[in-house]
């Protein structure tokens, strides 16, 4: 290829929003930044030496050293396709990399590319993913009774391949192909906090309703003693197991580091401290001293109420005298028909609530930051998602809040992705609870997490 010029033919004018989107989402990725790609699509004059060619048409074109065919699947770009039909993970092989389609027939494994044709749909793939098709088409009976779909019915998840970064592989597979230089391949690292409560104990009666729900619920004589021992503790000392923030604010080396708090709410699931709580003010300081992004936590109603949001975001902005363009929301609480409106309309940059609730994992098909697909309006949202890979809870959860299998886990997964993609933890400063957890053992591990990252 002479320049960094590409031009994509294609004839399904129905879902232009779509294919360009995806496209869009290959060719400006962060592993192909450094070669400032100019994309073009069905042009009427173009230099046919000078550029590469992909046709992403039904019929093969001309093969020629510089053009490159992808035959429509026309599955997912089709208005008649069913979440209730069946669709495969096919295995395709590119160097030591396998990439994986979302496709209706079951194949056995082959080549990803041959003489410079695709051997399945990586536009419908890669769109699958970026877009979470699957969730916006949910049925009620895949929900959850926070109406997240659920991960065991999500595609991923069901093919075993939530722990990779699918897309990504495949925009380095496609980027070698084509021929592109200094890939920026190494996995970049970002560390986040959800601050839902800076207190264990801010009143006798929280003491009491927690003491009751181990009592009752948990039925764990072991967690209500250790309950009683950390209030003995806070009343005789007044240091309170959720003041972590002197060591998780960390002066470590992550590429990016976001810190959210919540500043209201109007449900159950809310309102653990006010906003106008004068430690805030401390934490806020501290944040920012330490490199950190302000941002907001929205409360459990936000994703289906504007006003509540935006009364948040301002509450959160005059509090820590700043602008707030980060969000995450709570309790991971979405609705891909209703929220990313809102986002939008409050000029959100950044979302960073797509992770799982219940597994570590790639939920988008990718770590690396990328723009929503808005469904309701069929176009490309204003606003990036930063997915979420790694959240504490899940990390504990599929360990059995074994933190030594944990910390294995983690650290295995962690050398298996060293390379392509981005990975997003978040940990709450409420999790390093000894009632929960071993509370040193888990404290070694986040440390040796930020050592890990200092040495990458």
């Amino acid at each position: 290829m002479q320049d960094n010029s590409i031009i994509v033919f294609y004839d399904n004018s129905r879902y232009k929003s779509r294919i360009e989107y995806t496209f869009d989402f290959l060719f400006n990725h962060y592993l192909l930044l450094l070669n400032k790609i100019n994309i073009s699509y069905n042009p009427d004059d173009y230099d046919a030496n000078k550029s590469l060619i992909i046709f992403y048409t039904k019929n093969q074109p001309f093969m020629k050293a510089n053009v490159f065919w992808i035959e429509p699947q026309e599955l997912i770009f089709n208005s008649k396709f069913s979440m209730t039909d069946n669709i495969y993970a096919n295995e395709y092989q590119f160097e030591t990399y396998s990439i994986f389609s979302v496709a209706q027939k079951k194949l056995q494994k082959q080549l990803f590319v041959q003489d410079n044709v695709f051997q399945f749909d990586i536009c419908e793939m890669i769109f699958f993913h970026l877009s979470r098709y699957e969730e916006f088409f949910a049925k009620k009976s895949q929900l959850d009774h926070h109406e997240r779909m659920r991960s065991s019915e999500q595609f991923l998840v069901k093919n075993a391949l939530q722990k990779e970064p699918v897309g990504d592989i495949a925009v380095y597979a496609i980027s070698k192909i084509f021929g592109f230089k200094n890939l920026k391949v190494n996995t970049l690292y970002s560390i986040t906090h959800d601050i839902d409560a800076i207190r264990k104990f801010p009143s006798l009666y929280k003491f009491m309703r927690a003491l009751i729900r181990t009592i009752i619920k948990d039925k764990n004589i072991v967690k209500s003693l250790r309950l009683i021992q950390q209030y003995i503790v806070f009343l005789w000392t007044g240091n309170d197991t959720y003041n972590t923030f002197d060591w998780l604010f960390s002066l470590n080396a992550s590429d990016e580091k976001i810190v959210y708090f919540m500043s209201g709410g109007k449900t159950k699931f809310d309102n653990f401290y006010s906003i106008k709580d004068e430690k805030l003010s401390i934490l806020f300081h501290q944040a920012k001293m330490n490199g950190y992004t302000i941002g907001l936590h929205p409360s459990y109603a936000t994703p289906y109420e504007k006003a509540q949001f935006e009364q948040e975001i301002h509450s959160l902005e005059n509090a820590a005298s700043c602008s707030i363009k980060n969000t995450r929301q709570h309790i991971l609480h979405f609705s891909f028909k209703e929220t990313i409106d809102i986002l939008e309309s409050l000029e959100i940059r950044y979302d960073s609530t797509l992770g799982y609730e219940d597994l570590i994992g790639f939920r988008c098909g990718t770590g690396h930051d990328y723009y929503l697909y808005n469904f309701t309006k069929e176009k490309a949202s204003t606003v990036k998602e930063i997915p979420l890979v790694v959240m504490d809870g899940p990390l504990l959860m599929e360990a059995e809040y074994n933190v030594k299998h944990a910390s294995d886990n983690l650290f295995k997964f962690l050398e298996e992705r060293k390379l392509f993609t981005k990975i997003t933890f978040n940990f709450h400063n409420s999790t390093f609870d000894e009632v929960v957890v071993n509370k040193k053992m888990f404290i070694n591990l986040y440390k040796h997490l930020n050592r890990y990252i200092n040495d990458k």
